[in-house]
């Protein structure tokens, strides 16, 4: 299970990187609600960029197959409304007797919307997906799990405090945006060699 990385800690790392706090507590007060007003703003906006590393939580989801039609079409978009990619090779299939079946040419796309599989076997079928990160608002709680990868959110703080701080001290707040980049970087190197994130799609079911 990936470490869990709460909105209270990104929020505790990034004032403590403006020096607004030296504790591990949230202090509300004048010299901290401005930033911290703009905090989900930053964290949206740095997360986005973050996302061509793909570090997002893998998650699943099962479809359901009652193996009354030769073909079932599912809208994945609307079933799965945090898809960001599907997980190369990440489609398994279910039995009624609970043996599991890798299916990776069992599936093909119409458009980027609906995923087609084999409607005539009864069982489950199981999407391996990777997520986007939720989004931050004001409402968001403290301990709101933000699912994001721990490299991840190493990074984020640099760079929301580069965005918060650029008119308090310029000079700093390019350090940290240097400093963001370059972690930014050394995760898309880690990748290479890796999955390219495409996933097969053929017309024969497994």
């Amino acid at each position: 299970m990936p470490l869990k990385t709460t909105w209270k800690e990104i929020q505790v790392a990034s004032l403590q990187k403006m020096f607004l706090i030296s504790g591990s507590e949230i202090e509300r007060n004048d010299s901290t609600n401005t930033y911290l007003a703009s905090m989900p703003a930053a964290y949206n906006e740095a997360v986005r960029l973050l996302s061509q590393t793909n570090r997002y939580i893998v998650k699943s989801h099962d479809i359901v197959s009652d193996g009354l039609a030769s073909t079932l079409k599912v809208n994945i978009k609307e079933e799965i409304p945090d898809l960001f990619m599907m997980k190369p090779d990440g489609l398994y299939f279910t039995d009624y007797d609970g043996a599991v079946h890798e299916c990776f040419g069992e599936h093909r796309m119409i458009g980027n919307d609906y995923l087609v599989l084999d409607g005539s076997r009864t069982g489950t079928y199981t999407l391996y997906y990777y997520a986007y990160p939720l989004k931050v608002t004001a409402e968001t709680k403290d301990e709101t799990d933000l699912q994001i990868d721990p490299d991840v959110a190493s990074l984020i703080p640099l760079y929301m405090a580069s965005q918060l701080y650029k008119e308090d001290d310029p000079s700093m707040a390019a350090t940290w945006r240097n400093e963001f980049e370059m972690g930014r970087e050394e995760l898309k190197l880690h990748l290479r060699g890796g999955s390219s994130g495409e996933f097969r799609s053929t017309t024969e079911w497994c």
